[in-house]
């Protein structure tokens, strides 16, 4: 299926109806153009109050390709250390740390994934739960703020 196709579909869902960030995909041309919007503070935003996209978008087997270019992660255990950017969606249990504190970072979990974040050494880790099992430690002046 092209990526055309696939952005109509997603598109044309019942998910937008109702929900005024949807005028946010103007502009979206390419399945590439939406999923580089998800992973904007914007979109983060708007996936938080919408749930969207849904876990089933995510595991498509024409999207899940994309999503993996962007740090979008679907149903992986992960053992990772200062990814500025990390999206976790679905099935795993993931184990993150971030102990650099030269630069902040943003961490979204959502549908049911489970994650460890260990922050130290005054490491700065934005956290968006989205119906996720997170558990959170810190040492050495770190921060895990939860958004």
């Amino acid at each position: 299926m092209k990526s055309s196709d696939i952005l109509k579909r997603i598109k044309e869902a019942n998910y937008f109806r109702g929900i005024p960030s949807c005028s946010m995909l103007k502009g979206c041309e390419t399945l590439h153009d939406l999923v580089a919007l998800l992973t904007t503070p914007e979109g983060i935003i708007f996936a938080k109050q919408t749930k969207f996209p849904t876990l089933d978008v995510l595991r498509d087997k024409d999207v899940k390709p994309i999503l993996f270019n962007f740090g979008i992660m679907v149903d992986k255990d992960l053992k990772v250390s200062n990814i500025p950017l990390l999206i976790l969606a679905g099935k795993g249990h993931s184990h993150l740390t971030y102990d650099d504190n030269r630069k902040s970072y943003t961490l979204v979990v959502m549908h049911g994934h489970k994650v460890t974040v260990t922050a130290a050494n005054g490491a700065l880790v934005l956290l968006h739960n989205i119906d996720s099992d997170v558990r959170i430690e810190t040492e050495n002046f770190a921060k895990v703020i939860k958004l």
